[in-house]
This record gives C-alpha cells, structure tokens and sequence, in this order.
C-alpha cells in the first residue's frame, strides 16, 4: 500500500462568482488579460496552479484546433499529471515547437504536391521537411537522456 500525501489545496470558491472559469479562459485567448494573470485569477477562484496552466493549455489549445503535433499532446498529458499531484515528465518547449514545425513541414509539401509540383521543384519543401524533422530527433534524444538522469 502507498500513501501519497497532496499539499492542501485553498478551498473551490462556490455560490455566485463574477467571472467564470471560461470566461477567464476566453479573456486570455483573446489576450484581454495576460496569460499569468488567468493563472492568478483561476488561483483566486480554488484552482492549484498547476490546474489553471493546464486549463488555459488545453482550452486555448483546442480553440485554435490544437494539439498539431504528438509532443504537444505529450505536454498536455504530463501537465494534466502535474495538476493531479504526480510525477511529471513536461517536455521543453523547443521541442515542442519542433514537433510543430515537422507537422507543418509536411503539410507544406503535401499542398506543393497536390499542386503537381514534381523533381527540383519539390526540392525546397523536402530539404525543409528533412530538416524539420532532423532538428526535431535532436531535440527528442536529447530529452530523452535527460529524463533519463533524473
């Protein structure tokens, strides 16, 4: 048997509240408030702040149609673990940002070959597809061996 211990959390606030949850979120995404001020907000409102970052992750991530790539995914898991009182693994965001721009890497030569581009003209989107993906490898090895040493 395990026990796990949480630190104590401030209580939810309940009754009537003069902003919403959603609300703060689409106040951030609409960059009405900053980011750490919609933390600071959720705060007020009972949510840890390991809770509201992961709310306003995935509430302007999946506005904006997100998650584009499988480490963003990733990120949005580990920190949902992180909210949750567990062990962690957040990915950096540098590879992050990789991930993304390999998906947008293909999806460039994917519309440059259904416009029937053919040889060197294609060239351009599979040196910055292979590039994308390179820079993306290093940045995932890398992590890897650090979450490895810890």
């Amino acid at each position: 048997i395990q026990t796990k211990i949480k630190p104590v959390q401030p209580a939810r606030v309940e009754g009537e509240r003069t902003a919403t949850a959603t609300e703060i979120m689409k106040a951030v995404k609409k960059d009405y408030i900053t980011w750490d001020e919609g933390i600071e907000r959720l705060a007020r409102m009972g949510y840890s702040g390991e809770e509201a970052d992961f709310k306003l992750r995935v509430y302007i991530g999946v506005a904006e149609g997100s998650p584009e790539s499988y480490m963003e995914f990733v990120d949005w898991t580990e920190r949902y673990r992180q909210a949750m009182g567990l062990k962690a693994e957040i990915p950096p965001e540098d590879l992050i940002e990789a991930g993304k721009a390999v998906v947008e890497a293909k999806r460039a030569l994917a519309e440059a070959e259904e416009k029937g581009m053919v040889g060197l003209k294609l060239a351009p989107y599979l040196k910055a597809k292979s590039d994308a993906e390179y820079r993306y490898r290093q940045l995932l090895i890398a992590w890897e061996e650090e979450k490895k040493k810890s």
